[in-house]
């Protein structure tokens, strides 16, 4: 009888346990979910600084471990020319501009970012002092 009543009180113990074991596999699952985000939108944030886009407007690339980022960038600001001086132009336009890029993996996790960058355009003619 002793016994059966010490397995028993093993046994309630025991549920919390249980309880906690659960949570703590599926805090481990969002921690590894969310290190995957951190580390794809940290690698299509570098991609997409050094893309010029001044004449490309939207693609698509392949990030590597079943990452890929569809992006598209969109003029905020209307295109300005730089001032070298009083009354003389710049060699360049400068525009704001919005990449809002779609990261996807091949498991079915995705995620939207934003970016903003200047996008610039060289001028011609070109006036110097």
């Amino acid at each position: 009888m002793e016994a059966i009543v010490a397995v028993a009180i093993l046994g309630v113990a025991s549920v919390p346990l249980l309880v906690l074991q659960s949570q703590n596999a599926r805090s481990v699952g969002r921690l590894e979910n969310s290190a995957a985000r951190i580390a794809a939108e940290r690698v299509a944030a570098d991609y997409l600084a050094v893309i010029d886009i001044s004449d490309e407007r939207e693609g698509v690339f392949d990030m590597g471990g079943g990452w890929s980022v569809s992006w598209r960038g969109v003029p905020v600001t209307e295109a300005t020319n730089a001032v070298m001086s009083v009354g003389q132009q710049g060699r360049y336009s400068a525009q704001l501009v919005r990449i809002t890029a779609f990261v996807q993996h091949a498991d079915g996790r995705s995620f939207e970012t934003e970016v903003y960058r200047t996008a610039a355009r060289e001028q011609f003619p070109y006036r110097a002092f």
